[in-house]
């Protein structure tokens, strides 16, 4: 019987791993008063007993804590009296509710280009009955595109994410959880650092006010965006690339213009490429206002 008194037989529970179990077994009658013993398959677990006020021989087992190997383990209750007659037996089969022992983003680890969905797949493996997972981006429940399926002969649980990235994803988490809601503390997770590439995006700035006064120098920088690195940058003046006296800058992205004379106003852009393509910034105007000569 269990601590409320009601008498078990066969398969009895799920009880919860980790949590403890209290059985109780009692024999009455026969001279001498009958030993109880508690057996795990062949080997004695308990054979502690004593007699309650109402006579009946009564022996309390307790396992403090449930464990994996526990599941579908067969207690049996021995009450015997002498050598010379069988004893009388009664046995139980122990079902439990077990925790996840793996959680696992299967799919192979890469990066995540904008507008290309991606499937990724996560197992959970070990949880009785099968793991629930769900998919968590930096705390936030991902709730959409998620298909789920389970093998219960393995206690397998299998869960794919359509992701869609955007630029806003790069560096954030991606969790996959997997856990048993009738255990506390079950969770268990694997979590990707999304890397999502994008292709560059630009800014031209003018690092002067414009219009820029005819022989001032004036410089443009060409503000970067993206991931991976660019491979190449290159300046354009009214569609076509720059070429003396524009001095290009790539390291530092910048276009130096000494002196600047007439013949340098124009709309200027910057272009980049990395693997995910290649960017034309929007066009920004250079004025030049020539220097006003007095003729007397």
């Amino acid at each position: 019987m269990d601590e409320y008194g009601q008498h078990l037989r066969g398969i009895i529970g799920p009880y919860n791993e980790g949590f403890p179990l209290g059985l109780a077994c009692e024999g009455e009658g026969g001279d001498p008063s009958p030993a109880v013993r508690w057996w795990r398959d062949a080997e004695l677990l308990d054979d502690s007993y004593y007699i309650t006020p109402q006579g009946f021989a009564r022996n309390e087992l307790l396992l403090s804590s449930l464990k994996r190997t526990d599941l579908m383990t067969r207690l049996t209750c021995q009450v015997s009296n002498s050598n010379l007659s069988a004893p009388v037996t009664s046995s139980v089969i122990i079902d439990m509710n077990l925790k996840p022992t793996d959680v696992h983003i299967t799919s192979m680890y890469r990066p995540l280009s904008v507008g290309h969905p991606a499937e990724i797949v996560c197992v959970a493996r070990g949880a009785r009955p099968p793991a629930q997972i769900s998919w968590w981006l930096d705390g936030e429940k991902v709730t959409s595109r998620i298909t789920e399926s389970t093998a219960r002969e393995e206690n397998l649980t299998v869960s794919s994410l359509i992701f869609n990235p955007n630029k806003h994803d790069n560096q954030r988490n991606l969790s996959c959880r997997g856990d048993n809601p009738q255990l506390p503390d079950s969770v268990l997770e694997d979590t990707w650092v999304l890397d999502i590439h994008f292709p560059p995006e630009l800014d031209v700035k003018v690092n002067k006010q414009v219009p820029v006064l005819e022989g001032t120098d004036v410089s443009m920088t060409c503000v970067v965006r993206a991931n991976p690195p660019i491979a190449e940058l290159e300046w354009l003046k009214d569609g076509q690339s720059l070429g003396p006296p524009a001095r290009r800058d790539t390291r530092n992205r910048t276009l130096n213009i000494q002196a600047a004379s007439i013949e340098h106003k124009g709309r200027y852009q910057c272009a980049a490429i990395n693997s995910e393509g290649k960017t034309l910034s929007e066009p920004v105007l250079l004025k030049i206002h020539c220097k006003c000569i007095a003729v007397i």
